[in-house]
C-alpha cells in the first residue's frame, strides 16, 4: 500500500501551522511576511498536496479493496488531524486588531481550517454520506472496478449495473415546500408530502440498491446520498402543518364562543330554543360529559361546568342554582326521566320507519 503521498499531505499541513502561528505575531514595526512564504503556502498548494493524496487513495482502494485497512492508512499517515487541536477563540479578532498582514493570515488560517476538516471527514467512519469521502470514493472506485469486469467479460456493460440513476428534482425539500406554499388547505399539502414520500420508496426500489455494512446498518446507495435528510425534513414539515391546523381550528372555535354571549345580551333572534325544563338539560349534559362525548380540541381535560356554560351560551339560557337542580334531580325515582323519553322516542322512530317501508311495498 502507497503512503507517500498521504504523508507528505500530513507534513504540509503540520508545517503550515507551525509557520502561521510562527508569522502571526508580528506586529506594526515587523517586516511583511516574505513572498516565498505566501508562493508556499498558497491555496493553490494545498490543493496540489490534497489531489495527490486522493489519486494515491484511490490507487490503494484498486490495489488492496479493503475499507477497515483503508481506515487505518489513513489513521495512521494523517496524525495532524488528530493532533491539532484547532486555533484558539478570538483568533479572527488578534489577526484584525494587530493590522499586520490581516488579509494574508486570515485566508491562511481559513485554508487550514478547511483541509483539516475535509481529513477529519476522511478519517471519520460518521461521515459516510457526504460527497467526498473515503466511503463514497471505495463505493466509486469498486463500482468502476465491477463494470470494467463486465466489460471485459461481455465486451459491453451487462444489463443496467453500470447506469448510475439522475437526481429526481421531485426529492429536494425546498422545492417541495414551495409546492405546498401554493396549496391553501393544510389537508391538500399533508396528501402532497404523503405522496412525496411514497414515491421515493418506489424510486427506491426501482433506481436504488440497499447496502447492509456492519458499521452503518442497511441504507439505500444514492437516495442516502442524493437525498439524505428529505424524509426527516418532511416529517418536521407535516408535524408543523398539523400543529399549524389545530391552532386555527381550536382559535376558530374560541371566536365562535365569544361571539354567542354577545348575541345574547344584544338580544339578537334564535331561531331555535330549547323547549324541554333546565333540569331536562342538565340531566342530558351531564351524560354526554359522562360518556365523554365532548372533548376539548387542545387535548387538555374538560370540566363538567365547562360543558354546561357551553351549552348555555349556545342556547342563549342562564341556568340558576345548577348544582342544586343537579342533586334533586339524582334524587327522584325516575332520576334519568327525560333520558329514557330519548330512548323512547328513538325506538319508536325506528318503529315508524319501518311500518313505512313495509308500506310502499306494493
Amino acid at each position: 500500500m502507497q503512503t507517500e503521498k498521504a504523508k507528505a499531505l500530513n507534513e504540509f499541513i503540520f508545517k503550515a501551522i507551525d509557520t502561521y502561528e510562527t508569522v502571526k505575531v508580528g506586529g506594526p514595526d515587523s517586516k511583511s511576511i516574505s513572498n516565498e512564504i505566501k508562493v508556499q503556502f498558497h491555496d493553490v498548494k494545498f490543493e496540489k498536496y490534497f489531489e495527490a493524496f486522493l489519486d494515491e487513495l484511490k490507487a490503494n482502494v484498486r490495489d488492496c479493496q479493503d475499507i477497515d485497512l483503508l481506515y487505518d492508512y489513513m489513521v495512521i499517515c494523517l496524525t495532524e488531524e488528530k493532533r491539532w487541536m484547532g486555533f484558539e477563540i478570538g483568533e479572527k479578532q488578534r489577526i484584525i486588531s494587530n493590522k499586520y498582514e490581516a488579509r494574508f493570515l486570515m485566508n491562511f488560517k481559513e485554508t487550514i481550517e478547511n483541509y483539516i476538516d475535509k481529513l477529519h471527514k476522511f478519517c471519520s467512519k460518521d461521515n459516510f454520506n457526504n460527497a467526498i469521502s473515503l466511503r463514497s470514493i471505495y463505493e466509486d472506485e469498486m463500482r468502476a472496478i465491477l463494470n470494467n469486469m463486465l466489460v471485459e467479460e461481455a465486451g459491453n456493460i451487462i444489463e443496467n449495473t453500470s447506469i448510475v440513476p439522475i437526481k429526481d428534482d421531485r426529492f429536494d425539500f425546498n422545492k417541495l415546500k414551495s409546492e405546498c406554499s401554493q396549496l391553501t388547505k393544510m389537508s391538500d399539502k399533508l396528501a402532497l408530502i404523503e405522496e412525496r414520500l411514497a414515491d421515493l420508496e418506489q424510486w427506491e426500489l426501482q433506481n436504488d440498491e440497499e447496502i447492509d455494512e456492519p458499521d452503518f446498518g442497511l441504507y439505500y446507495h444514492y437516495s442516502t446520498r442524493y437525498y439524505p435528510n428529505f424524509r426527516k425534513l418532511c416529517e418536521i414539515e407535516m408535524n408543523k402543518i398539523k400543529r399549524i391546523d389545530n391552532i386555527q381550528k381550536h382559535s376558530s372555535n374560541h371566536k365562535i364562543l365569544e361571539i354567542l354571549p354577545n348575541t345574547t345580551q344584544n338580544h339578537k333572534h334564535y331561531d331555535y330554543k330549547w323547549n324541554a325544563t333546565e333540569t331536562d338539560l342538565l340531566e342530558l349534559v351531564t351524560a354526554l360529559f359522562k360518556k365523554e362525548a365532548f372533548v376539548r380540541r387542545d387535548g387538555k381535560a374538560i370540566k363538567r361546568i365547562e360543558l354546561i356554560n357551553y351549552f348555555q351560551e349556545l342556547l342563549g339560557l342562564e341556568i340558576k342554582d345548577v348544582e342544586g337542580k343537579l342533586t334533586r334531580a339524582t334524587g327522584r325515582n325516575d332520576n334519568t326521566a327525560f333520558l329514557d323519553g330519548l330512548t323512547a322516542a328513538f325506538k319508536n322512530y325506528k318503529v315508524e320507519k319501518e311500518l313505512r317501508k313495509k308500506q310502499l311495498k306494493p
